[in-house]
């Protein structure tokens, strides 16, 4: 059994609960924002550009632990606060029930892979904070390291093939 000590530990799930509670922070401060400057798409949705689309930013966003998160930073900010407003201008325009009932089905897997992927790009600056604090093993290595990376870039790019598939098939229709 895993017990909390050890998911504090390890760089990749502490990566994971940072990110995620700075993402619903920026979230709530983009839907507090009141900014409501929505422009709505003018381009044809399909499965196979949504997986695209998805996949590219994801790949990115993993791409950022060479940059020590700077690129996850940018996005992080970005897409929270974005979502807030977006989240805000829909309840405003359409109620609760309605943005609830189309947003939901649609976060479900997207949310998580961009949680996941902007994770990835922090990874690095946990890792060091860790081992300066003398807080991770020494049996972590390069190894174990990229072990991880491609099971969670695979975890991602599964996440980002189920958004699509609901996106292209249920939330174009609410």
């Amino acid at each position: 059994m895993v017990n909390l000590k050890s998911i504090i530990r390890d760089p990749f799930y502490l990566s994971i609960i940072v990110t995620t509670v700075v993402f619903t922070l920026i979230l709530i401060f983009g839907y507090r924002s009141n900014l409501n400057n929505i422009e709505s798409a003018d381009y044809e949705i399909t499965f196979l550009t949504l997986v695209l689309h998805n996949s590219l930013l994801s790949l990115l966003n993993i791409v950022g632990l060479l940059t020590f998160g700077l690129l996850n930073i940018y996005t992080l900010f970005l897409n929270a606060f974005e979502l807030g407003n977006i989240l805000n201008y829909s309840v405003n325009t359409n109620g609760l029930n309605q943005t609830l009932g189309a947003f939901i089905p649609h976060a479900i897997f997207e949310l998580p892979s961009m949680i996941i992927s902007l994770s990835l790009g922090f990874v690095p600056i946990c890792f060091i904070i860790l081992k300066s604090m003398d807080l991770i093993s020494s049996k972590y290595s390069i190894k174990m390291f990229i072990k991880r990376l491609v099971i969670f870039t695979c975890i991602v790019l599964t996440l980002n093939i189920l958004a699509a598939v609901v996106e292209s098939t249920l939330s174009l229709h609410l």
